[in-house]
């Protein structure tokens, strides 16, 4: 979990009065939280299997010492699994939350898919990204007051349209991982300078197909329209540069960096897969294509490119539905129900 989907996740936390400090045990320390402190693991837990074996233990002994009045837990595998085990040995409530798809994926599985159903019922709560995969889990048997549509959130305070000079046209920001499909906006890319042969595009992240990426900028002589600037810790202000943010994944839960973008007032584009379409509604807070067509990528980046200076309304319908649904005041409210209901 980076950093920022870390802040995404525990600041709307930290702002509740009734929370007087949160423990988070994990390999590597975090961002500095206010009430949030690491319990680091020893560097043998980085081994997968010695994870699995050791860090149950590590997780017991941290929930007597601190006292701790429910657990939470982020990621199916392990966490879930971690989570559960604590539980039954303290009799402590835990809350799992879902991020990406993983967990969806496994549900079907004859085994795992079985223990993975066994651990959201026994749940106090079960967070969940979006409607999307909501209705997957209540066709699963997950009961519904086990669910929360409860997800990551922006700070609308720092993520806001500023006056800037726009320096890009097309911007993306995350991992060069397969699972994004950044091969996707390339080929659309080889289309959209027939009509628009200076488009600028800057990417935003690096990842391990980094190098496969810019060869293929280089193979379709895109080099003068791509700008590959690697990782940016102050990604609010590279959103300003740009007046079109652009995601091209096969799957997705619910993205911090498309919502980030639309806090910051940007035409944004997303694949209609999985809860992306909580958060663009077409024609009102952005614009979805079918996430293998490349035609219609290409055609409604085109369509942006082109009318770009006469969309405000939409732009500002998604930087209002952010800060209404997606916002850490939001979320704080809705941590404050459910914890309510913890005591």
């Amino acid at each position: 979990m980076g950093h920022g989907t870390f802040e995404a996740k525990f600041k709307p936390l930290v702002l509740l009065s009734k929370v007087e400090k949160i423990v988070v045990v994990r390999k590597d320390a975090g961002p500095p939280i206010d009430k949030l402190s690491y319990r680091i693991l020893p560097k043998l837990c980085k081994n997968p299997v010695l994870n699995f074996i050791f860090t149950p233990f590590i997780l017991l002994k941290e929930v007597r010492k601190q006292k701790a009045d429910l657990i939470l837990a982020y990621h199916f595998q392990p966490h879930f699994y971690f989570a559960y085990i604590v539980s039954l040995f303290t009799g402590i409530p835990y809350i799992v939350a879902q991020t990406g798809t993983d967990a969806q994926n496994n549900a079907d599985r004859p085994i795992i898919g079985k223990i993975l159903k066994h651990i959201l019922k026994k749940a106090k709560y079960f967070n969940v990204p979006g409607k999307d995969t909501y209705n997957f889990w209540i066709s699963r048997g997950i009961p519904q007051e086990k669910l929360n549509i409860l997800h990551s959130t922006i700070n609308v305070n720092l993520f806001k349209p500023n006056n800037v000079t726009k320096e890009y046209d097309i911007i993306f920001v995350g991992r060069l991982a397969e699972v994004k499909r950044l091969d996707k906006l390339i080929k659309a890319t080889k289309e959209i300078v027939q009509k628009i042969p200076n488009v600028k595009i800057c990417i935003v992240g690096s990842g391990p197909l980094e190098i496969t990426l810019k060869t293929q900028v280089k193979e379709y002589n895109l080099t003068s329209n791509f700008d590959f600037v690697g990782l940016q810790s102050n990604i609010y202000e590279w959103l300003n540069k740009a007046e079109i943010f652009v995601m091209t994944s096969d799957s997705e839960g619910l993205p911090c960096a498309m919502m980030e973008a639309m806090s910051c007032g940007l035409l944004c584009l997303g694949p209609d897969v999985n809860n992306m379409a909580d958060l663009l509604v077409e024609g009102e807070t952005g614009y979805l294509f079918q996430t293998n067509d490349i035609e219609e990528l290409s055609n409604k980046l085109i369509y942006l490119l082109e009318n770009k200076h006469c969309l405000d309304e939409i732009r500002s319908n998604a930087r209002n539905l952010i800060i209404n649904e997606h916002s850490y005041e939001y979320a704080k409210n809705l941590w404050s129900n459910a914890l309510d209901q913890n005591e």
